[in-house]
């Protein structure tokens, strides 16, 4: 009996041995799987929109907005926070880098219907690469649909929306008359704001990894 312990002693230890060395590598590699965290990320985010001008809609007039409040779900898929996401949009706070038109524009269009707020929230994020926005204004609520692409925490999207959708050509006529000659581009040409309204955006969800 003790000669054939003593010749078994060294398989064993062998054996306990090679089964700590694989228990320990895979405890390695499961340790080193982690679950990311995402979040919004105001500091990332860049909203614009480009309206047109003159009657061949020649004349892009960029601009955003500087009062935006944000409501998110931060999450472990990307996908789900953009999904969360929800917005509300002061009107009385739009940009365009020129004092006079944000005047103008805030009375004489957003004025004009009614509108201090725009509201909004990201429905869903398709396969084919659309996302569907519903987008509420002027008391009117309308499914936007355009492009995205979501890549790890970089998002994008772009669309182009008509605001007769929201019964607001009553705020376009409104701004054109006040702002007739601006948007003419040469004398006795037609002035003409266009009612279609190019709308992009960008963000970087914050992450923990």
């Amino acid at each position: 009996m003790k000669a054939s312990f003593n010749y078994f002693a060294p398989l064993l230890l062998a054996s306990s041995l090679l089964l700590a060395g694989c228990s320990g590598k895979e405890d390695t590699e499961e340790s080193s799987e982690k679950t990311c965290f995402y979040e919004y990320n105001s500091g990332t985010t860049v909203f614009e929109w480009t309206a047109f001008k003159f009657a061949d809609k020649s004349g892009p007039v960029p601009g955003g907005f500087n009062d935006i409040e944000v409501q998110y779900e931060g999450g472990e898929n990307p996908k789900d926070v953009i999904e969360s996401i929800s917005f509300r949009i002061a009107t009385a706070s739009v940009e365009t880098q020129n004092e006079d038109r944000n005047k103008k524009i805030a009375e004489f269009f957003f004025g004009t219907i009614g509108t201090e707020t725009i509201e909004g929230e990201f429905k869903e994020l398709r396969k084919d690469g659309k996302a569907v926005v519903t987008i509420k204004m002027n008391g009117a609520s309308v499914d936007v649909i355009g492009d995205y692409t979501l890549e790890g925490a970089d998002f994008t999207f772009e669309t182009t929306i008509d605001v007769s959708n929201w019964n607001a050509l009553s705020g376009i006529k409104a701004l054109n008359t006040v702002c007739e000659e601006l948007h003419r581009k040469a004398p006795g040409e037609e002035s003409k704001l266009w009612s279609e309204v190019v709308l992009k955006l960008s963000t970087t969800l914050k992450s923990d990894c």
